[in-house]
């Protein structure tokens, strides 16, 4: 009776700690789902463009900015490097220019395709390697191309490389 019983225990123990795993998994899907939502949302608000030839009055080079050149600002560099947060805000002035730049590649029903944005993203004049993996990490929803959001978004990691 007494080994049955412990079985049983054990068994819901068991049964407890499943039921909890699958509840921590939920979160986490539910959280990654949200941070995509934020990233299109919070990401009105920076300074962007110098390969595209723009800078906002009174705006400082990354050399000169409070998180020093942009080589420090990897969070991922040496144990020497600053751990300052890279600020990640696209004004309306920014994301109204990408929006331009956008509509001037002639989007198809609000996307465009790589081969739409290719050349636009080969101004930059980074590594075809770096571009795959801007793309990447802008299109946000994984369907193969970009919403103006999502362009923006790779015009600003463009920019920050």
């Amino acid at each position: 009776k007494k080994k049955k019983k412990q079985q049983q225990q054990q068994q819901h123990r068991e049964h407890q700690q499943q039921q909890h795993r699958e509840q921590q998994q939920q979160q986490q899907d539910r959280g990654q789902r949200s941070r995509q939502h934020e990233i299109k949302r919070d990401m009105r608000t920076t300074s962007l463009d110098s390969s595209f030839g723009y800078s906002p009055p009174g705006s400082e080079t990354a050399a000169d900015s409070p998180a020093g050149p942009k080589t420090s600002q990897n969070p991922f560099g040496s144990p020497t490097s600053p751990k300052k947060e890279i600020p990640w805000v696209v004004n309306d002035i920014m994301y109204n220019k990408c929006k331009g730049y956008f509509s001037s590649l002639h989007p198809v029903d609000g996307y465009l395709t790589g081969k739409q944005a290719k050349g636009m993203f080969i101004k930059s004049g980074l590594e075809v390697k770096t571009l795959r993996s801007i793309w990447r990490l802008s299109d946000i929803d994984k369907d193969g191309k970009l919403d103006v959001d999502e362009f923006t978004v790779a015009m600003y990691l463009i920019d920050s490389v």
